[in-house]
């Protein structure tokens, strides 16, 4: 599924496309809140939304729903992180191993700054405990990007799940590749 957040009229027709369309009617944000939080986030948007659809995918399907960025590129399958979402919240580490004090970046001040683990692929189960719900909340109103307060969009709320609610963490190094871990990640 993905979600189309500017089709506020529902004119997108997604007859013959290999996926399913939802929109932000079927995620049940009304049209005040989903203005609101439009003229507070911009294009930031599409973010603080993540919650709404992960909510909605788990009252369509009895399993667990992943949330992958749309700038994700797949290839393999993702079977085990489906599952692993399934205990709870399931979350990747933006790094598996310390990083190297090489003076490069990114470093650890980084990554400390921006979350330990990765928003930009999640997962919730039917028995999160109540996770979805405090990101929605948080998320209403301080899906920011304001280092000095230690906001980075809904990547720091991320920071407390180990401690607030059921959890998994991925360790499949072939799992969430990107710049700011190829120290450790081989590539052939």
């Amino acid at each position: 599924s993905i979600l189309v957040v500017d089709d506020i009229e529902v004119s997108v027709v997604a007859d013959g496309e290999p996926f399913h369309v939802v929109t932000v009617g079927d995620i049940g944000i009304e049209r005040d809140e989903l203005h609101r939080m439009a003229l507070l986030f911009g294009r930031q948007i599409t973010v603080a939304l993540k919650p709404w659809l992960l909510d909605h995918l788990l009252g369509q399907h009895s399993g667990a729903a992943t949330y992958l960025d749309s700038h994700a590129m797949i290839f393999d399958s993702l079977a085990q992180v489906g599952a692993a979402a399934s205990c709870g919240v399931l979350l990747v580490p933006h790094v598996l191993d310390p990083l190297p004090r090489d003076g490069l970046d990114p470093d650890e001040t980084a990554i400390l700054g921006t979350g330990i683990f990765s928003s930009g692929i999640y997962g919730v189960g039917p028995t999160n405990g109540g996770f979805i719900e405090f990101l929605i909340e948080r998320l209403r109103m301080e899906c920011l990007v304001d280092i000095p307060h230690m906001r980075v969009l809904d990547q720091r709320w991320l920071d407390f799940v180990p401690s607030l609610f059921p959890y998994r963490v991925e360790r499949d190094r072939g799992v969430n590749v990107a710049y700011w871990n190829l120290h450790e990640r081989p590539l052939t």
